[in-house]
């Protein structure tokens, strides 16, 4: 309230060069606007609320669903907050995001708080503790949960939880203080009437294994890379990419690539094909890209027959005419 007033008086100052002159004080009236100013102002005083913007960064492309994989993840994840929301009995669920690297960990979490309408977000990644020694790191990590306990509902985030822990496979070497802070808090139930969803990000196993980190998580979700020609075929024509391709040259990429491919490998691609061939976005530019950036192309002696182990399975007969259809 303090602060609408004060933002509401603001606008009744004018300053000049003889001074500083209030006009008009007695009809000082305090708008929503105010209130509203004021309130984010608390916010980003306090460490409250959403950080939509930082949240939004992590996946500027959008979040693409490219197959039945996608959906059971997004569902599996969409019912867990909506368990921890509404469950008198579910003041803790602790979630662990598993998977490669650029297969879109941290944009499905980013998605999961932007779409879970949780009061209180707080996103920890190891870029916000560079140049923090292990207890600075240990205390912003404490203040985080801290803050999460004193509202009813809320979710943190811990993005890349191996660099948060400094590890290091050779010895191995970890922050072990930062560590044992991370394992405290990840089981921690939080205090009566508020409520915590914890998400991790973790793209080596090595780390889970060595310092036995997947036993802290009620729930291990794995996020894979695109596996299938399917997948490919649905980021390319996916809305979200509004592509200028063809389905025949779709259907030409998804035979070509070498699977698995990261997600994130592969809208890398996409859009230096884009930026260089805005008119027309073809097979060959793209392969010629991706090779470019060191990744890998199938065969086309065996991409052609790609189709001949399904049709074999499924009990098919055909002579050569057929095959040659394949091509």
């Amino acid at each position: 309230v303090s602060n609408a007033i004060t933002f509401a008086t603001q606008r009744c100052i004018q300053y000049s060069k003889t001074g500083v002159t209030m006009t008009d004080p007695k009809n000082i009236s305090v708008s929503m606007a105010d209130f509203k100013r004021a309130l984010e102002e608390c916010k980003k005083s306090q460490g409250f609320g959403v950080e939509e913007d930082s949240l939004k960064n992590h996946m500027l492309g959008g979040l693409i669903k490219y197959g039945e994989v996608f959906n059971k993840i997004s569902n599996t994840l969409t019912d867990l907050t909506k368990q921890v929301k509404e469950s008198k009995a579910t003041r803790l669920m602790s979630v662990l995001l598993r998977g490669p690297k650029g297969s879109g960990k941290t944009a499905i979490a980013a998605n999961l708080a932007l779409n879970s309408n949780y009061p209180f977000v707080k996103m920890i990644t190891p870029v916000t503790f560079v140049g923090m020694s292990e207890m600075q790191k240990s205390q912003a990590i404490g203040a985080a949960f801290d803050s999460a306990y004193k509202t009813p509902l809320s979710m943190i985030i811990i993005d890349n939880i191996e660099r948060m822990v400094e590890y290091i496979p050779i010895g191995p070497r970890f922050a072990n203080h930062v560590l044992q802070t991370l394992m405290v808090l990840i089981n921690r139930v939080p205090p009566k009437n508020s409520s915590v969803l914890v998400v991790c990000t973790c793209s080596d196993d090595r780390v889970l294994m060595d310092l036995s980190l997947k036993e802290l998580f009620n729930v291990v979700v794995d996020v894979p890379r695109l596996r299938t020609p399917a997948h490919v075929e649905a980021v390319l024509t996916s809305p979200e990419l509004e592509l200028k391709i063809s389905s025949d040259e779709v259907k030409e990429i998804s035979k070509r690539c070498a699977l698995p491919i990261s997600i994130k490998q592969l809208l890398m691609v996409v859009e230096m094909t884009r930026v260089a061939c805005p008119e027309k976005f073809t097979a060959e530019e793209f392969e010629r890209r991706l090779l470019a950036t060191g990744m890998r192309l199938k065969p086309k002696s065996i991409a052609r027959f790609d189709g001949l182990g399904p049709a074999i399975a499924g009990g098919n007969q055909f002579g050569l005419g057929k095959l040659a259809d394949l091509e």
